[in-house]
């Protein structure tokens, strides 16, 4: 059974700390899941984890941060877990390469959904998801990064300072720079597309 994302992707992800146990314990792995796997699953396949490794990755992700949970000092729990979905992503992307095998195409309804529609709706969503992570694709990693995180996340640009190691300025400068970009390159996919009709 694979992992989807649900309709209520989102719900509660302004929480800074991991889930509150109590003072006697830290959270348990399945409380960990419970509370981020949403947010975890989408970091994975914005950062470019094929949709068929995503749920292996994702395990990878809150092993790894059930491990080291007693070492995160920081302030901003989802924060310190982009950090560590980063470093899976990078090495399943790293193992994809060396094994040469290709990406699977991007599975749309894996992706989180705000409401359902018409199958029409549904479609016409699906391709719009295509289009974004394929404009997406062709930034820059670090512009990428900055772009998922502040405009499909919705974290605040102080957040993805320390999600990424950057200053909050460079935020700012790299979410323009990204912006910018996709706007530009959204203008040429819409010309191309009307020549193509015409």
């Amino acid at each position: 059974m694979s992992y989807s994302v649900s309709s209520a992707a989102g719900a509660g992800f302004g929480a800074t700390d991991p889930p509150a146990t109590g003072p006697e314990r830290p959270p348990t792995l399945a409380e960990l899941y419970d509370s981020y796997a949403d947010f975890v699953y989408r970091s994975l396949v914005s950062l470019g984890v094929p949709v068929a490794s995503a749920e292996d990755a994702m395990q990878d992700v809150f092993l790894v941060a059930h491990a080291k949970l007693d070492e995160f000092t920081g302030t901003f729990f989802k924060a310190w877990l982009f950090k560590l979905a980063h470093s899976i992503a990078c090495n399943v992307r790293r193992s994809a390469r060396r094994a040469d095998k290709t990406s699977a195409a991007l599975d749309p309804d894996s992706l989180p959904d705000a409401r359902r529609g018409s199958p029409f709706d549904d479609a016409a969503q699906a391709e719009r998801i295509r289009l974004l992570y394929a404009l997406l694709e062709q930034l820059d990693e670090d512009k990428r990064n900055v772009f998922i995180l502040a405009e499909l996340e919705q974290m605040p640009h102080v957040e993805i300072a320390s999600a990424l190691d950057i200053h909050v300025n460079t935020v700012a400068y790299r979410l323009n720079i990204a912006r910018e970009r996709l706007q530009q390159m959204l203008l040429r996919y819409h010309a191309r597309e009307g020549e193509r009709t015409s």
